[in-house]
This record gives C-alpha cells, sequence and structure tokens, in this order.
C-alpha cells in the first residue's frame, strides 16, 4: 500500500510541477534573460536552419569563449536542485 501512495504521489507532484516542451523562444512580449557564466555567451537569433522537425523561426546560439572547457547559460525558470 505505501508503495502505491509514493507511486500516486510522485505522479501528481511531477504533473504539478511539469514544464511545457518544446521551449521555443518565438515570444514577442516574453524578454529571454540569459544568465551566461564560464565563457559562454547566449543570444536569441533567427533559425539558421529550419527544415524536418526544426521549424522554430528563432533559437538560442551559445558561444563558447576562448580557454573555457564548460560554458554555459541558465535560464531564469531553471529548476535549481542544491
Amino acid at each position: 500500500m505505501r508503495k502505491i501512495t509514493l507511486l500516486a504521489f510522485l505522479t501528481i507532484y511531477s504533473l504539478g510541477f511539469a514544464q511545457t516542451f518544446p521551449l521555443d523562444f518565438e515570444s514577442t512580449t516574453t524578454t529571454y534573460s540569459f544568465t551566461n557564466f564560464d565563457g559562454g555567451v547566449a543570444t536569441k537569433i533567427a533559425n539558421p536552419q529550419i527544415s524536418g522537425i526544426n521549424t522554430s523561426a528563432t533559437v538560442i546560439q551559445l558561444v563558447k569563449g576562448a580557454g573555457k572547457v564548460w560554458p554555459a547559460v541558465k535560464l531564469p525558470w531553471q529548476l535549481q536542485l542544491i
């Protein structure tokens, strides 16, 4: 019984905090603020290769700085795990 209760709780919890995908950066009213770190610089650009299932008009481009191994960018709505 405890396993069923735990499974039901985890299912309801995960549905309540689910994100909507795909994330397409198409909104003209939303300002996408990126936190660049460790040499990575992200910008919203026009999609250079629209084909197949990749039909978004805009994408995020991450450029790695010189000498950095793990550049990254953080979006403000990403889940923070501590």
